[in-house]
């Protein structure tokens, strides 16, 4: 028997893997990869969905047991940027935190012999009816659901809204796209007639996973549609639920069996159809499209390889579409988010452009869409000025479509782009528009998104009980629907909101409380945010050690995630210990640095002023004070000052300059005012923090009476915290010299 040809190609997501001749193409083109990366790629690709250990990729890619975590971490990153992945997206190659790596990608097997054909892996050889035979019989299903015209609603139309979740088919690669092709037909054939609502399987997929009724309720919709696809001989078998939100709702179901994948459709549209009283006649919309079956079907099966991370696939299958229908808006979309490479950012906006060009603006929900994505992209990027740009064309078009879903989110999304610009009004107008219009339309997931972004909003101004009224509500919304990965979320911003408030213990308990419900979810960009707030909790407890122990796990984290942003707020956090340690050693100034730089890529002014603020700090430390003043110099005139919170914040600073300066009066009336003007706000920690700096400045100034009224509002805040001791035991030290004192007064009177 002769020997068997190797495999030469691995397909996955955009890219051909060809171990043979150690290359890489993503998109058609060739991406330069070195040594042991290749390696590791190759073996992720020959071992898809599994999960790789450690020790696994020691033994198997490097080969000895002495490879650092480190030059692991740095291999995955490297990897995850030569196939157009990133860490914080992980949408090829995932990082599973403590077992290991993991290409979630599917990965299709090119055999050299020409008399096979290629195979997904995983799945068994193909068999049943030709593809070609189901193409033509959903060809034929589609041009007769073309035919259905408008027709106004009956006199009994009612109200409806359907989110319709991917179909499940176990039968053969082959029938594989039916599972988002079947799904868009049918929401397209139900998502036009009057009185309905329908969210396609893209919206839906920003719902987290839990039981159907539980996901209807968090989309706002009335009832969920799921269905299974299998073979069975010469037919397909199509098992579909109809789930309602209403826990005592009725839950329907039924089976459908044709050889023709379009009657699926179809009679699923019908039964669907049924399930509601004096339903209207049935409306479809994109009749450019639908009026050529085959570029439907193509732009169908597009979408499922898009779905799949084919984007090669998806790629080929909407340029036969758009041969067909050269116009056709909606192609052109798909195609550019097809070709949609973040590692070759701005061609790939460029694309988004040429198709936005070419949208009428007869066709503002189209170029509302096409604006959000861009918009959207770009401040993922850290273009925040131009991401603001592009989102607030998106908000002119999508209110002359009179698309009230895409507004609400347009305008949550431009709400944090405000924040990161530092116009905190704004900010805070358009989380609350945001939060209005999901509550009117009745969307929980969406709504707890927007009150958790309006809770860090009244955070950083300060109002911190107001904060905290914000996340219990997103906390309330999200345990009746039991999501464990959205009430974590919430449990994190009321411990961060407990700790400002002084209650240290309650708010450790929570955060570790969560540590352990997250790390059990595998969510790393979870676990490493609790980690950073449980870091600074301790801080605050006077267990620095610990809290550095802590960033040390959360470093860890972020390096394996290739997670730039979380590595700054890392090294923002240990130049913080520093700070309150009232030490500064040069390692805090380089870490203050890398977090400044860092935050300035990103395009976060709000975070990057912060960091200057305490920059400066640490020069007043080390008694720079010729370097501190001008580093504060240059933030006086910053956009961020409008944020009350960082005013104060640069205002206690200069405080401390005045009096690194010797103008003690100076600082002290600074202080006063900063008490004064935090209460007002009602941000606690601020205000706790400057009396209990301000106390032990009176003591120096021999203004006890002061002092102890400090001493008050700091033991209102937490009697416990080692701050609110330490100043009460120094008014007590300088109440007993001063007794003294007077006694010696006494005796030489």
């Amino acid at each position: 028997m002769s020997e068997q040809p190797p495999v030469t190609e691995l397909h996955f997501a955009a890219c051909r893997l060809r171990p043979d001749s150690r290359s890489l193409l993503r998109d058609g083109e060739p991406v330069e990869v070195q040594g042991q990366v290749f390696d590791l790629l190759a073996y992720l690709a020959r071992n898809p969905g599994r999960v790789i250990s450690k020790d696994e990729l020691l033994s198997e890619v490097w080969s000895h047991p002495y490879q650092t975590d480190s030059a692991i971490a740095q291999a995955v990153r490297k990897a995850r940027k030569a196939v157009g992945d990133d860490g914080r997206r992980q949408a090829i190659i995932r990082t599973i935190q403590g077992q290991g790596v993991q290409l979630v990608a599917p990965v299709s097997v090119l055999d050299p012999r020409p008399d096979l054909p290629a195979h997904r892996t995983g799945h068994a050889p193909r068999r049943g009816r030709p593809l070609a035979a189901i193409a033509a019989l959903v060809l034929l299903g589609l041009a007769i659901l073309a035919m259905i015209r408008v027709s106004a609603p009956g006199p009994n139309a009612v109200a409806v809204s359907l989110g319709i979740s991917p179909f499940d088919v176990t039968s053969e690669t082959e029938e594989q796209w039916l599972s988002v092709g079947l799904p868009e037909m049918v929401a397209r054939a139900l998502e036009g007639q009057p009185g309905w609502t329908v969210r396609g399987t893209s919206s839906m997929a920003e719902i987290p996973d839990a039981p159907a009724g539980v996901r209807a309720a968090l989309a706002g919709v009335d009832s969920v549609l799921e269905a299974e696809i299998e073979r069975n001989d010469s037919d397909l078998v199509l098992r579909w639920k109809l789930t309602p939100a209403a826990a005592d709702g009725e839950v329907q179901e039924g089976e459908i069996r044709s050889m023709d994948a379009s009657r699926l459709a179809r009679e699923l549209v019908d039964a669907v159809r049924a399930t509601q009283a004096g339903e209207p006649p049935v409306f479809i919309p994109h009749r450019e499209l639908l009026d050529d079956p085959l570029a439907a079907e193509l732009y169908a099966r597009g979408l499922q390889a898009l779905h799949r991370q084919k984007k090669d696939e998806a790629i080929a299958l909407l340029e036969a579409a758009r041969t067909r229908l050269p116009d056709s808006g909606l192609l052109q979309a798909a195609l550019a988010k097809a070709r949609f490479d973040p590692t070759a950012f701005e061609d790939s906006v460029q694309r988004y452009q040429q198709v936005l060009e070419q949208t009428p603006d007869t066709e503002p929900r189209g170029r509302a869409w096409l604006l959000y994505e861009i918009g959207t992209e770009r401040w993922f990027q850290g273009e925040v000025d131009e991401a603001a740009l592009f989102l607030e064309q998106a908000l002119t078009f999508s209110d002359k479509a009179d698309e009230s879903f895409l507004e609400a989110q347009i305008v949550n999304s431009l709400s944090f782009v405000r924040q990161s610009q530092n116009r905190f009004d704004d900010a805070w107008a358009l989380a609350l528009r945001a939060e209005r219009q999901f509550r009117e339309l009745q969307s929980p997931f969406h709504l707890g998104q927007a009150l958790t972004n309006l809770g860090y909003l009244a955070e950083d101004f300060g109002r911190l009980l107001e904060a905290r009224r914000y996340h219990e509500e997103a906390l309330a919304l999200r345990e009746r629907f039991g999501v464990s990965e959205l009430t974590a979320a919430s449990h994190y911003g009321i411990a961060r909101v407990d700790r400002k408030l002084g209650r240290f213990d309650d708010a450790a308990r929570r955060v570790e409380r969560n540590l352990a419900n997250v790390a059990r979810l595998q969510r790393p960009f979870d676990v490493f945010d609790n980690l950073e707030e449980l870091a600074e909790i301790r801080m605050r407890q006077g267990r620095y050690d610990d809290a550095l122990r802590l960033l040390d796990r959360a470093e860890t984290i972020a390096t394996e995630q290739d997670d730039a942003i979380g590595l700054a707020w890392v090294a923002q956090v240990r130049a913080r210990a520093s700070l309150r340690r009232s030490i500064a050693p040069a390692h805090a100034f380089a870490e203050t640095g890398l977090a400044i730089r860092t935050f300035h890529d990103l395009g976060e002014d709000y975070q990057r002023f912060e960091a200057r603020v305490e920059l400066a700090r640490l020069y007043q430390l080390a008694a720079r004070a010729d370097v501190s003043r001008i580093l504060l110099s240059a933030l006086t005139g910053n956009p961020a000052v409008e944020n009350p919170v960082l005013k104060l914040t640069l205002e206690s600073a200069l405080a401390e300059q005045a009096m690194l300066e010797g103008n003690h009066e100076v600082a002290l009336e600074r202080f006063e005012a900063i008490v004064r003007e935090s209460r007002r706000l009602g941000a606690a920690d601020l205000e706790a923090e400057t009396a209990l700096r301000l106390g032990r400045l009176c003591i120096e100034n021999d203004r006890l009476d002061l002092a102890s009224q400090m001493l008050i509002i700091g033991q209102r805040w937490s009697p416990d915290y080692y701050r609110t001791r330490a100043l009460a035991d120094a008014i007590v030290a300088s109440r007993r010299l001063h007794a003294v004192a007077e006694d010696h007064l006494r005796v030489s009177e």
